[in-house]
């Protein structure tokens, strides 16, 4: 992914859009401020990990203003959303072994924006993260156990969320999948190749 090819765009709240009500409105603000700073998060880890996948050799980058969260503050991450209401169970397959700032990165990403979206609209008070460590490989899962999708609720696959971290996914040549299950919930899958970032093994 060239890092000229993502840009912001900045959205007018005020904009007098026909909203039913103040919930609406407040809604809608509330999801203005969240893609402003979600748009400005992705800008800043995506200079970071092309820094990180850089090729040996090529000047360093800069060093963050603040330390690169990784799954070494996954259970800081699950308190946190403990103490919003919503009980996080973590399953973790394969031995657990410190991975590289690109993946940890990612990696925390995706589950923080996963747990937010379930926190925010799966009407559940329980989700579960589940971690598969294999040679080569980082997958991951965050499923909840919402109520079956509704028309005013729906999380389509290509919402904001989504397609951020598709885009984080993807930069490390991984993929990403995120839907409603049949019986109500929703499911967020990802799956980040360590050797085709020439991370690990050969």
């Amino acid at each position: 992914m060239a890092p000229n090819a993502v840009g912001t765009q900045v959205y007018n709240p005020n904009y007098p859009y026909n909203y039913r009500t103040d919930e609406d409105l407040l809604q809608a603000r509330e999801s203005v401020t969240h893609i402003q700073r979600a748009s400005e998060e992705a800008l800043e880890e995506l200079r970071l990990t092309v820094g990180l996948l850089r090729e040996p050799g090529t000047a360093e980058p800069p060093e963050p203003a603040e330390p690169v969260p990784g799954l070494d503050r996954l259970e800081e991450l699950i308190c946190s959303f403990a103490g919003a209401g919503l009980r996080v169970i973590r399953e973790v397959t394969g031995q657990a072994r410190p991975l590289p700032e690109a993946v940890e990165l990612t990696a925390y990403r995706v589950i923080q924006e996963s747990l937010t979206n379930a926190r925010k609209h799966a009407d559940c008070d329980t989700a579960v993260v589940r971690l598969g460590y294999a040679p080569g490989t980082l997958r991951l899962a965050v499923e909840d156990e919402g109520k079956p999708v509704t028309r005013r609720s729906q999380r389509t696959p290509e919402g904001h969320g989504i397609v951020g971290m598709r885009e984080r996914v993807a930069a490390l040549g991984g993929r990403l999948s995120a839907g409603p299950g049949p019986e109500g919930g929703y499911r967020v899958f990802a799956e980040l190749p360590l050797r085709a970032a020439g991370i690990e093994g050969s």
